[in-house]
């Protein structure tokens, strides 16, 4: 089966952008609004319409676990709400065969900006600032699972 162009450049572009304002929101704000993640969800439901109807129950299926591992995680006060809203709405995008390179590239995203504030805050406090604390609340992890997610959408796309 030929999938036409658009679709794929359309939904692309969609969640590109639904993407970046995850990203944005979370670094400004430590939150990451709701009608991203429904944007997400609705702008795939679109796409599995158009492009992918077959696979999807295994797809929807991963996500649904994605998401309940995430509610165990803000359970432990390790995520926030709208990350694991997020990342049940990226796993839908995801989808099951390539969930676990997803995951792990969110967690070696998530190391290196745990790395990069952990040296800003070595170098703060080498220069006689304050030095501050770096724990889970002071890492957007959004930006791991939008620089993640965005990743996989142009290894599976392009």
């Amino acid at each position: 089966m030929t999938v036409p162009d658009w679709p794929i450049l359309a939904g692309f572009a969609l969640v590109s952008l639904l993407i970046l304002w995850a990203m944005a929101s979370d670094i400004g704000s430590y939150t990451i609004p709701n009608r991203v993640s429904l944007g997400l969800a609705a702008a795939f439901v679109a796409y599995a319409a158009l492009v992918r109807p077959s696979g999807l129950a295994w797809d929807v299926g991963i996500a649904a676990i994605v998401f309940a591992a995430g509610i165990g995680l803000f359970a432990a006060g390790l995520f926030g709400g709208g990350d694991v809203k997020l990342a049940g709405a990226l796993a839908l995008w995801v989808g099951s065969a390539r969930m676990m390179d997803f995951l792990l590239l969110t967690a070696l995203v998530g190391g290196g900006l745990a790395a990069a504030k952990l040296a800003a805050r070595w170098y703060r406090k080498r220069r006689g600032g304050q030095a501050g604390s770096v724990n889970a609340d002071d890492l957007p992890y959004g930006v791991a699972l939008g620089i993640a997610g965005w990743l996989h959408s142009l290894w599976r796309w392009f």
